[in-house]
Formats: structure tokens, C-alpha cells, sequence
């Protein structure tokens, strides 16, 4: 490699991207610091000409066109004691001011500390009560409708429909916690697939299924404790009351999720305490009863108690059924990094030993409180009537009271987890960038938190029929559940090498997606209606969901219409060549229409991807190239290789001729056949810009969060190969970088 050093001496600084207003969010302008310049180019200089390609100026400005020959560049930091880890905070460059997120508070030793920002929250701020609760109270509170609807379809085998989901959510509790272990990323299924296959498109679909299992879990959740309430007090407007619900809660959210948590956890512990009293209340009954009653339910040959004639018919629609009460279980997936180091998988137990605790029992103790023909008669309230029972009119009221907060705090659930997902899906430009922005008194995004609140009351203001919303809500969970054993299976297949604890055992993961499935297949079968607005509904999110994802074509589309309907490059028009210009009849507005797409189209087009790579393989580029061709729209992609972390502190090492002597010959050769690779995929697709960047320093957290500041490209649009057993870091240390190969 030759080159002497540049006239510039930093990364030249794009536009901040929204992922990085978290710089000057709630801080004043005399806090705000500069992005941090730690690393300077030595040298850059273009590959060698493409033959017989023509590049127009130095930008590309139509996405036919033959992109700029790509260049190589070598940086290195301004303080070359920046990477050595056993420095303290003092000894690194005074530049760095101790305030960046990247130094550990109070550390001896400056580790690579990544930046894992979340709006509204303060780094790994929830602990296990915490976390459990918030996703605790979506399916803890599921017993309030799922006991009476596991009766009515499954009779007097509704205990064993109940024991069979909690085993089916056991095996669920390995197959999380392995894909979560290895990437703990916001996101649920929807990260678990970005980073296990080779095409977004898997990824979308989980995303659809999620926003939609989320809007559905939050108006039912809404709906069904204005009911509660209603039931007592029939002066109430069950409608007014939900839309209330959905409000209050966009607004708790608005106020950040350290907040949101503190109350999720008080409602939470209310209703345990609530649920452990009504067992041992019933509990106590039947042994005064001497289990008349239940023995009675038991002998039953009513067709409340056999409503499918056979056993296996019960068991199997009471499965189903039961499945609604451990929905809510994939929602903690969806703030795992808002999760201290750990928690997740305690969150995960913790919700098991609930649902199992809790769903049997009060499947089995309600058969000894009620006969069976009353407990389905009076299903929907199930209960509270048994409260009634056991101990009087006032416990009855503390159920429905319980019942209407809890099932509040479900709607919170969603909140937290449609925020988690759509900010994370607006990083990866599939939701506008908009979806980023956030407000500056609290943190959070509200654009996120605003509209999914205006979708919910619109959805409740549209559907009078709640139990359609909750026939959909079970599909699309179900969809989720199956999905995620996909990605597991994927990540088993693709990304065999990523470190991860526990592993779950390929039998048992078939054996998930199998139950899951048998489950989804099911409720289709018992409702063939909810099929159709499942569906529908379906479509209308695919349409919401693809039409911000799709930004490119349409704007294309957009421009070619302004422009008469025709290529602009393609010469005069000719008389066979409909015009299409009178369909924008104002020749003004028709071109500033067409400008605003063209700068759109460019920005789209050059904003750049950034893959980091150890190897000089050709196949593995080339794999990338196709990765980035297949997934984004964009045609320029940065090629990034740190060098020489171990080359000794000489200050005279100032430019790329004494940083190459100091290199061992294998290094250099790596670097000159990586070059040579590099300037032979930049020739194989003409559309496609390489820039290849040699770093001086290690590939760790703090160096790739560094480079994204400096460079203004957020780590969602970075790449890197799938890491071995023996890679020192996990790969949520870098903050929502994506696996893309093997």
C-alpha cells in the first residue's frame, strides 16, 4: 500500500441521523458536547479506475447509474493510548470528557462500555421485580378470562388443558432465553430474525404480527376492564372508560418507562396477592365442602362437562383455548435492553412459576366452587363469582377492582413493547425515521407512543364485537410463538457459532412449534370468522407496515410521474410514449415535486452501510454486497478492517508510512489482499460504491460506538460476520449491529 497523508485530518461528519438526538435531548446547549473526533485519516486515495464505467461527478444521482469508483482510506486514532484497556480513565486523551457513556462509572480500568440507549430510561434500569412486572401483568391477568373460557371448551378437563400450556411454556423459557442470550437486542422475533436469515422479509412479517398482537392485546385488555367495572357499576360507559384507559396510559408512557415500571409493579403485586388469597379462599371451601361439588363437576353428564364428546376433542380446544393465558409472555423480549445484565431469563421463570401456580388451580378449584353448568353459564366473570362464594359480596368487589387495574396494566405491556419494537424497526428504516424523534422534557418517543394510542381508540371506536379483536389478538400471538421457533431453528442452522446459555435442545423446540402450531391451526378451526378478520386486519397492517418500508419505490414512482411518466434520461420523448405530466397539471408544483424526490432518492441511495471484517475472503464480501443489494436501498457500503492494536505508543508514528513499518509482514499482506478484493467487488457491481477504511485501533463496543458518532451512522446500519465461541464480547455490547453471514 502507498499513499502519504491527506490535506484533511478527520472523518468528514454527515447529518445527524434522529438515533443520535439522544446527544442534546433535556441537556442545555452549554452541556451539549461535540461528536468526538478520535479518529484522523492518514491517507485515501480511489481504487483503480473501472474499465469501461462511467461515473458522473462525484455523487450518484440516479440509481441506474454506474456509482463512484470506490476508494481505500487508513485512519488511526489522535491518542494511541485510546485502546489499551489497561489504562485508567486519566491516562487517555483529555479530549475524551469523562461524562461520555463509554467509562464506566467509578471503573479502575476503562472497559468498552456500549452505549445502549433507550428513550426514557437511564442504562440496564430494571431489575427482576421490575421487569417481570411489566410483562407480568399481561399474562398473570389472564386468568381473569381465560378460566371461563378454558371451561367452556374443554368441560371438567380444563386442569390438564391448563398443565399442558404451562409445559409448552417451559420449553419456551429455553428456546428465549438461548436466541436472547446471543442477541439481546430490543425487538423480539422481529430482532431474532433480522439476525438469523439472509432477507428482512421474515423479520417484516414478525413485526406485523407483533403490532397487530400488540394493538389487539391493548383495546381487549381495555376493553375487558371497563367491563369488569361496568359489571358492577351499570352506570359506567364501557366505552368511555376504555378509551380513557388507552389515553391514561399513552400518557404514563409519555412520562418514561422508569415510571410506567414503578406502577406496573404495584399492580402487579396487587393482583398476586389478590389471585394467592381467592386459592387458598377456594381451597379452603372445597376442604369444608369435602369436595362435593367438584366431585359432582367431575360426574357430570351434562354437556358443559363433556362439550366435545370425547376426550382428546377436550383436551385439544381447551389447549387452545388456555393458550390465551400465557399470551403476553414474548412481550419482555421486547425491552431487554432496558434489562439489567441477567434479568431476562429470570423474568421469563418467573412469569412460568406464575402461570403455573395460578391457571391449573383456579381451572381446577372452580370446578369445587361452582358446578360446571353455572361456572360456563357465568364464564365471563367466572371469578368473581366464585370470590362471592367463598368469602362475600365485598371480595367480589376486590376481584373486579383487582381485575379492571390489572387488566390496565396489560394495556401498559403493549405500550412498552410497541415502543421497543417500532423504534427499533424505524433504525432499520422500515417505520419512517420520524418514529426516532424524541421529546425533550422526558426522553421518550412520542410520535410512537401518540399514534399507537390514536390507532387503539380508533380500533375501539370502529369494533363494537371484542371478542373478534381477541380471536384475532390469539392468531397473531400464536403466529409470534411460531415464528420465534423458527429463529430459533435458524439461528441453530446459520449462526451455529454465536455463544449462547442455555441451548435448547432440537426436540424440544419441534416439539414447541408443533403445540404452538397445533394451537394456531385450532382456533381457526373453532372460529372460522376470526380467520377472516384476522386477515383482514392482516392486510391492513401488511399495507401500513410495507408502504413506510417501501419509501423508495414510491418515491420513484412519485418522480416518474412528474416527469411526464418516462424515463428523464432516456432522450426526447417520442410519439408512442403516453404523457403522463397532466396527471400534476401545475408545471411548478410538477417540478419541485420531482426535485424533492430526486434529493430523497439520492439521500436513500448514498446513505451509506458499514461492514466490519477480519478476513479477506472474496465469497464472504460478496455475500455481504448481495445481503445489502437484497435488503437495502442504498449503494454505498464502507468496508471497515481494524489494524495494529498491538503496535507499541511511539509518538512519532505520524503518518501511514511509519504505522506500515511498524506492522508485522503477515498484517500488511492481510491488508494489501484486502484491498485487492475489495477493488475486485467494487469492479463486479458497477451500482455499488466500496470504500475501504483501515482503523487503527481493536474492534470492540467502544471503538464501533466511536466510529458510529464520528461517522453519523447508527449502529443498526452496521454489519459483521457471525463471531465465534472465543469472541471477548456479546454482540448487544454493540448496540443493534446486525449477523449477516455464517
Amino acid at each position: 500500500m502507498e499513499g502519504g497523508p491527506s490535506a484533511g485530518g478527520s472523518v468528514v461528519v454527515p447529518a445527524v441521523h434522529p438515533a443520535f438526538q439522544r446527544s442534546t435531548s433535556g441537556m442545555s446547549s452549554s452541556s451539549v458536547a461535540e461528536p468526538l473526533q478520535l479518529f484522523r485519516m492518514l491517507s485515501s486515495r480511489p481504487f483503480p479506475a473501472r474499465e469501461g464505467m462511467v461515473s458522473e461527478g462525484a455523487i450518484l444521482r440516479r440509481f441506474w447509474e454506474a456509482a463512484p469508483d470506490g476508494s481505500v482510506s487508513v485512519f488511526t486514532p489522535n491518542s494511541l493510548r485510546l485502546f489499551r484497556r489497561s489504562r485508567s480513565r486519566e491516562d487517555l486523551n483529555p479530549a475524551i470528557p469523562a461524562s461520555h457513556p463509554s467509562f464506566a462509572e467509578g471503573a479502575e480500568r476503562m472497559e468498552p462500555q456500549p452505549s445502549f440507549y433507550v428513550p426514557g430510561i437511564d442504562d440496564n434500569a430494571l431489575g427482576q421485580l421490575r421487569a417481570t412486572a411489566i410483562a407480568g401483568n399481561d399474562i398473570s391477568s389472564s386468568c381473569l378470562y381465560a378460566t371461563g373460557l378454558v371451561a367452556q371448551s374443554a368441560g371438567i378437563y380444563g386442569v390438564f388443558a391448563s398443565l399442558l400450556v404451562c409445559v409448552t411454556l417451559n420449553l419456551f423459557r429455553n428456546i428465549y432465553s438461548e436466541v436472547f442470550s446471543a442477541l439481546p437486542m430490543n425487538g423480539g422475533t422481529y430482532t431474532a430474525l433480522l439476525n438469523t436469515f439472509q432477507t428482512k422479509n421474515a423479520a417484516t412479517l414478525a413485526a406485523i404480527l407483533s403490532t397487530l398482537s400488540y394493538t389487539a392485546t391493548a383495546v381487549t385488555s381495555a376493553a375487558s376492564a371497563a367491563n369488569y367495572l361496568n359489571s358492577e357499576l351499570a352506570s359506567l360507559n364501557a366505552e368511555a372508560v376504555t378509551i380513557f384507559i388507552l389515553c391514561f396510559f399513552a400518557f404514563l408512557t409519555l412520562m418514561g418507562i422508569k415510571d410506567s415500571a414503578n406502577v406496573a409493579t404495584a399492580l402487579f403485586l396487587v393482583h398476586l396477592t389478590t389471585m394467592a388469597s381467592l386459592i387458598v379462599a377456594a381451597l379452603v371451601y372445597v376442604i369444608r365442602d369435602d369436595g362435593t361439588i367438584l366431585l359432582q363437576s367431575w360426574h357430570s353428564t351434562g354437556h358443559e362437562a363433556n362439550p366435545h364428546s370425547t376426550i382428546a376433542g377436550n383436551l385439544f380446544f381447551g389447549f387452545c383455548s388456555a393458550l390465551l393465558g400465557v399470551t403476553g409472555f414474548e412481550s419482555s423480549s421486547n425491552y431487554i435492553e432496558e434489562q439489567r445484565e441477567g434479568v431476562f431469563p429470570k423474568t421469563l421463570r418467573n412469569m412460568w412459576i406464575i402461570i403455573t401456580a395460578i391457571n391449573p388451580a383456579l381451572s381446577l378449584l372452580s370446578m369445587g366452587v361452582l358446578p360446571i353448568e353455572k361456572l360456563v353459564l357465568q364464564s365471563d366473570y367466572a371469578l368473581a363469582v366464585v370470590g362471592e362464594i367463598c368469602v362475600g359480596q365485598w371480595f367480589r368487589k376486590l376481584i373486579v377492582a383487582d381485575a379492571a387495574l390489572v387488566l390496565s396494566g396489560a394495556v401498559l405491556t403493549s405500550y412498552v413493547g410497541i415502543t421497543g419494537l417500532h423504534r427499533r424497526l424505524a433504525l432499520d428504516r422500515i417505520m419512517p425515521p420520524w418514529f426516532l424523534v424524541t421529546n425533550e422534557l422526558r426522553g421518550t418517543n412520542h410520535v410512537i407512543i401518540i399514534s399507537f394510542c390514536v390507532l387503539a381508540v380508533s380500533l375501539r371506536l370502529l369494533v363494537s364485537d371484542m371478542s373478534v379483536l381477541g380471536g384475532v389478538y390469539a392468531i397473531a400471538f400464536l403466529g409470534v410463538m411460531m415464528l420465534f421457533c423458527i429463529s430459533n431453528l435458524a439461528m441453530k442452522l446459520n449462526r451455529e457459532r454465536l455463544r449462547r446459555s442455555p441451548v435448547a435442545p432440537l426436540w424440544s423446540v419441534g416439539i414447541a412449534f408443533c403445540l404452538v402450531a397445533a394451537g394456531f391451526v385450532g382456533n381457526l378451526i373453532k372460529s372460522p370468522q376470526n380467520a377472516q378478520y384476522f386477515i383482514l386486519y392482516f392486510l391492513v397492517f401488511s399495507a401500513i407496515v410495507l408502504s413506510a418500508a417501501a419509501q423508495k419505490p414510491m418515491l420513484l414512482f412519485v418522480e416518474r410521474l412528474t416527469s411526464g411518466g418516462r424515463d428523464p434520461r432516456s432522450g426526447p420523448p417520442t410519439a408512442a410514449e403516453p404523457d403522463m405530466s397532466s396527471l400534476v397539471p401545475v408545471p411548478g408544483l410538477r417540478s419541485r415535486i420531482n426535485f424533492a424526490c430526486q434529493q430523497r432518492i439520492h439521500a436513500i441511495n448514498n446513505w451509506p452501510i458499514v461492514f466490519f471484517t477480519n478476513t479477506a475472503s472474496l465469497h464472504t464480501l460478496n455475500k455481504v454486497v448481495h445481503y445489502v443489494i437484497r435488503n437495502e436501498d442504498t449503494h454505498n457500503i464502507k468496508i471497515v478492517n481494524f489494524f495494529g492494536h498491538n503496535i507499541p505508543e511511539l509518538p512519532e508514528l505520524g503518518n501511514q508510512a511509519n504505522f506500515l513499518d511498524a506492522l508485522e509482514v503477515s498484517e500488511r499482506n492481510f491488508m494489501a489482499n484486502l484491498e485487492h478484493e475489495c477493488a475486485i467487488i467494487d469492479r463486479l457491481h458497477p451500482k455499488i460504491t466500496i470504500e475501504l477504511l483501515f482503523i487503527h485501533g481493536e474492534f470492540c463496543p467502544y471503538t464501533v460506538d466511536t466510529l458510529s458518532e464520528q461517522l453519523g451512522i447508527p449502529k443498526n446500519f452496521m454489519l459483521m460476520t457471525c463471531p465465534g465461541d472465543r469472541f471477548p464480547h456479546q454482540i448487544g455490547q454493540f448496540g443493534g449491529m446486525r449477523v449477516v453471514t455464517h
